[in-house]
């Protein structure tokens, strides 16, 4: 929600950066959960952005394995490429998804995102990449210079960064008063 609400670049956010606003640096662990979270919840153009970066680390982490080296570690590569491959196949893309297949194959074929995306490039599942809009949430805290005024309930608001508050990155989304819900962004 985040990166969709700020149009924030994944390859910023892994290095911690948040329209000038400096965080901590995410490592490759974090890219393939977001990537997946993302993946899970339908955002495949975001699914895409972080698992590539994700990959982009995992290589230059880990040494080149495949087929025969099952007794070592097996690679994270091939999880990922499979991943990315499910997400070109729900987006319309077979011919790039078995692109990725392939390459994940040879690397692990036993892991579970490459069983699965044989399965689909065998079953062609319907697309799911469809637009996805959160008009409450963008009337109510778009980055905007000034508060909007809020027409659904007016004790729900935005407040943006403040520099006394160092452990939230741009605002505070007040979901629920009663009870008392807010969101750290």
């Amino acid at each position: 929600r985040l990166q969709r609400v700020y149009n924030l670049n994944a390859s910023e956010m892994i290095r911690g950066n948040y329209y000038g606003w400096l965080g901590p640096e995410l490592d490759e662990v974090d890219a393939w959960k977001i990537g997946e979270t993302a993946f899970t919840e339908g955002h495949l153009d975001f699914t895409i952005q972080w698992l590539y970066e994700a990959l982009a680390m995992t290589r230059k982490s880990e040494p080149p394995i495949g087929v025969g080296n099952f007794e070592e570690p097996v690679s994270e590569t091939g999880r990922i490429l499979a991943l990315i491959g499910r997400s070109y196949l729900r987006q319309g893309l077979p011919d790039k998804a078995n692109d990725m297949y392939t390459h994940a194959a040879y690397i692990d074929p036993r892991d579970g995102n490459v069983i699965a995306l044989k399965r689909e490039l065998m079953d062609k599942p319907p697309l799911t990449d469809q637009p996805i809009t959160d008009v409450n949430f963008q009337k109510l805290c778009l980055l905007q210079s000034k508060l909007p005024d809020n027409k659904f309930d007016p004790r729900l608001n935005c407040v943006y960064r403040q520099v006394i508050l160092p452990y939230y990155r741009f605002k505070q989304e007040l979901i629920s008063v009663s009870p008392y819900l807010a969101l750290f962004y």
